[in-house]
């Protein structure tokens, strides 16, 4: 990810940008992010796939089930992400991205990457990651995997799904076959826009 430098001429902007970011609702907890949110808050849902935001041009089929579906409870969120008519037989990373950098030591059982500051789109943003699973494609360029976090502090969380144009990134096991010349690429995400976010709310 690209690292955001500031001349004399942008500082305004990357000011205004900051004051936008939305604080995550506290339920009896510090925890906190921010971003501008795509719905109100929810404790399940399901979201197609949108192409990007670093690379545009990864092969899927719009109409096939490919998307992300959570389901929120207490303390845990179980996430399942599908891929369909992409790459066939490849390894596709799949997290999320949590806004305004919330000051956790983890999401949940998952670890979260330290605080990096990011211009994708057109948008400024202060980043934390935490990288959830692999989805493995079959033979049709298919493939599902599900996951479920736990010990997720109560509260809403603003966050973007991602899916990385491979395997490795950011796990310590380098990039595995099939992956692409930069497997951190992010080349699926929902809800959309960088900066966009989806609220799910965790008892």
């Amino acid at each position: 990810m690209a690292q955001e430098r500031f001349g004399a001429g942008a500082v305004a902007a990357a000011a205004a940008a900051l004051v936008a970011l939305v604080t995550l609702v506290v339920l009896a907890t510090d925890v906190a992010a921010g971003g501008r949110q795509a719905a109100g808050a929810a404790a399940d849902g399901f979201g197609r796939w949108v192409a990007g935001w670093d690379r545009f041009d990864e092969p899927h089929d719009a109409e096939g089930k490919h998307g992300v579906g959570w389901v929120a409870g207490d303390g845990t969120l179980e996430v399942q992400a599908h891929i369909a008519g992409a790459v066939p037989r490849k390894a596709y990373q799949f997290g999320i991205h949590l806004f305004a950098c919330p000051r956790l030591a983890y999401f949940g059982n998952h670890i979260l990457r330290p605080c990096r500051e990011v211009t994708r789109e057109g948008y400024f943003a202060r980043v934390r990651t935490s990288e959830l699973g692999v989805v493995l494609t079959d033979s049709g360029g298919n493939g599902s995997f599900q996951v479920t976090v736990i010990g997720l502090q109560r509260g809403t969380y603003l966050l973007a799904f991602h899916v990385r144009d491979g395997a490795g990134c950011h796990v310590g096991a380098g990039a595995v076959a099939g992956a692409g010349a930069d497997p951190c690429a992010i080349v699926f995400r929902y809800p959309g826009r960088f900066g966009v976010t989806v609220p799910v709310a965790v008892d």
